[in-house]
């Protein structure tokens, strides 16, 4: 299955966005990622929920992120 990284600016910017995502009722999780500097966390959510998660984090007022694909 595919999923989607969103980049977060620390963890708790992170889990802020996890929580609008869920609040929305999308299925969302913050994981450990890596990034160019090293550790960084990461929202991921399921292929099929990108748009509907774009538009929930701009309504929330969260600045667009790094956006990867992942296979898991």
């Amino acid at each position: 299955m595919k999923y989607y990284l969103i980049a977060a600016r620390s963890l708790t910017y992170g889990q802020r966005m996890a929580r609008a995502l869920k609040n929305a009722g999308m299925t969302a999780a913050l994981v450990r990622s890596s990034g160019e500097n090293g550790c960084s966390y990461s929202v991921r959510i399921k292929e099929g929920s990108l748009a509907g998660a774009k538009r929930i984090l701009a309504e929330a007022g969260f600045g667009a992120a790094e956006i990867r694909e992942e296979e898991g």
